[in-house]
């Protein structure tokens, strides 16, 4: 399988406050799996920074991926060799929890989040609105602020989520784009981005892709 495993750095960095501190919050993507680096101004220089995974995979499928996520992770921390950063596996896999989630809503990610995602996903500017529930004019205004509010970054993240779990089924992000994109008879012949406008929607379409990553699809 050939695809490529640094898919990109997808948001510059943000700083904005939770609980009155100032906080930095970086995603990267590596091989369809989005990774939250939460700093705070003491930490940028302490080399503690907290990397937590989103979703997708609790393993690495390889020793390479592994190795391509220390390089991402890299310049958040002073103190590293060669190989990247000195941590173990397992802590580069810390899996964000819901309230881990919602905290992370509140406290708002960074506007560039949307063209991120719809690019990843292969949207129109007008797709994505629709996604976000936003209406066209309200998206373009969206995107010239720093921050979205609690909704919007929340609504982001779940359509996040579901686009690393989606990596993690097909392994390749067109054909996931595609699948999208395809009227299917479980959905009454629409398509699985046709429903995504809703919360419900997004929890249907996730049950969906666990039912095809266990072969019980039908």
């Amino acid at each position: 399988m050939n695809q490529p495993i640094l898919d990109k750095q997808i948001s510059s960095l943000t700083t904005h406050k939770v609980s009155g501190q100032p906080h930095v919050l970086t995603m990267i993507v590596v091989a369809g799996q989005t990774f939250l680096v939460y700093t705070t101004a003491d930490t940028l220089t302490a080399n503690t920074p907290f990397v937590g995974r989103l979703g997708g995979r609790k393993s690495f499928s390889s020793a390479e991926q592994e190795r391509q996520l220390r390089q991402a992770l890299s310049p958040f921390f002073a103190d590293k060799d060669k190989s990247g950063v000195s941590l173990k596996a397992e802590d580069l896999l810390v899996q964000l929890n819901d309230l881990d989630l919602i905290a992370i809503s509140r406290s708002g990610l960074a506007s560039k989040e949307m063209a991120a995602l719809a690019e990843r996903l292969e949207l129109s500017g007008k797709e994505i609105a629709r996604l976000l529930t936003l209406s066209p004019r309200t998206y373009h205004r969206r995107k010239l602020e720093e921050i979205l509010d609690p909704v919007a970054s929340e609504r982001l993240l779940l359509l996040t989520k579901l686009a690393d779990h989606g990596y993690d089924v097909f392994e390749n992000q067109h054909k996931f784009n595609q699948w999208l994109r395809q009227s299917l008879r479980i959905l009454g012949q629409q398509a699985p981005l046709d429903i995504l406008d809703t919360s419900q929607g997004i929890k249907l379409i996730d049950t969906l892709l666990g039912r095809i990553e266990y072969g019980v699809y039908s």
